[in-house]
């Protein structure tokens, strides 16, 4: 019983950390010239390669002033 509830305990922990965590995806697709030009004349038939994908991670550390500044003294 003991070591179910220091699991429970355990797991609720991890996921709180990793919620933590404040991430932006931005998902486009890859388009080349010619695709472009394709959709321009086809709008409901697009052509893409893939997706380009860019996560952003929000930091928790904040500088302090000082150390923007640089030390004066």
């Amino acid at each position: 019983m003991k070591k179910i509830l220091g699991l429970i305990v355990f797991v609720f922990g991890i996921s709180c950390a990793a919620m933590a965590q404040e991430t932006q995806t931005k998902v486009k697709p890859k388009t080349t010239v010619g695709d472009k030009v394709h959709n321009v004349f086809h709008r409901r038939h697009k052509r893409h390669h893939g997706y380009k994908v860019k996560h952003k991670t929000k930091s928790a550390y904040v500088k302090p002033k000082e150390l923007e500044m640089g030390a004066m003294g």
